[in-house]
């Protein structure tokens, strides 16, 4: 007697699985744990393999989260911030705009020599040593943004307190009163990038997942680089939508 369940008994078996965490889901709040795939294979007496795929299904209709080496997270509804593109936003603010406490999870300072990028950028030899800016935002307790900013070799110098730097405020607001010529303009280049392990292990995220990358010069009105920031920027916590208004002639 053939005791293997049928083709069509096994295909319903993830979607049971899916439809008992869509049941799940009111009693949950956003960023809430799910039980884990041993638990929900126990209590509904079906393989690991299966509650995968039923937990697939779900992540597919943005439901959930699954974090490598976390687990499995119901998402948190989306959120939107609109930001004219001649105001710059310290993170910060980008954060709480979106409707999450900012935090900050650490931050160093360290100076070496800059990559070629970083050097091109700035408009200096890979020789000269700058100082770097690491911070890590969170959102909610959960790491939302990962920036590096490196500062032009005279702003370095003209910075006389580095241990009065507040990263909840933003770094522009710390470097305002050390500019002789103010910031007028950023430019910014977006790219869609997978996350390298440094950076998955970071914000938590897997390897390979899909990450946003901001490239940002500070500029003066008559052009000079005062600073860069490279920033990764997990999008299941920030949808950041920039416009601007065009005035016809």
């Amino acid at each position: 007697m053939d005791t293997q369940p049928s083709s069509a008994v096994r295909a319903t078996r993830p979607q049971m699985v899916a439809e008992h965490l869509r049941g799940l889901m009111p009693g949950l709040a956003p960023g809430e744990r799910l039980p884990s795939e041993t638990a929900l294979s126990a209590e509904l007496g079906v393989s690991r393999t299966t509650v995968r795929e039923g937990l697939a299904r779900l992540e597919r209709d943005g439901l959930i989260v699954r974090q490598h080496g976390l687990g499995t997270f119901k998402a948190r509804p989306p959120q939107s911030l609109h930001a004219p593109l001649n105001h710059v936003l310290p993170i910060p603010d980008v954060i709480r705009a979106a409707g999450y406490e900012a935090q900050v999870d650490t931050w160093t300072r360290r100076s070496g020599c800059a990559d070629a990028a970083t050097a091109a950028d700035l408009g200096v030899s890979q020789d000269v040593k700058l100082t770097s800016l690491d911070v890590l935002y969170l959102a909610d307790g959960t790491p939302a943004v990962q920036v590096t900013y490196t500062f032009a070799p005279h702003i370095d110098r003209a910075i006389a307190d580095w241990a009065a730097f507040e990263p909840t405020r933003g770094v522009i607001d710390f470097l305002t009163p050390y500019l002789l010529d103010p910031l007028a303009s950023t430019s910014t280049r977006i790219s869609a990038v997978a996350a390298d392990p440094s950076t998955a292990r970071i914000l938590r995220v897997a390897v390979g997942s899909p990450l946003l990358r901001f490239v940002t010069l500070g500029l003066t009105a008559g052009g000079e680089v005062l600073y860069r920031n490279v920033s990764f920027q997990s999008g299941d916590l920030l949808d950041v939508h920039i416009s601007r208004q065009v005035t016809a002639p």
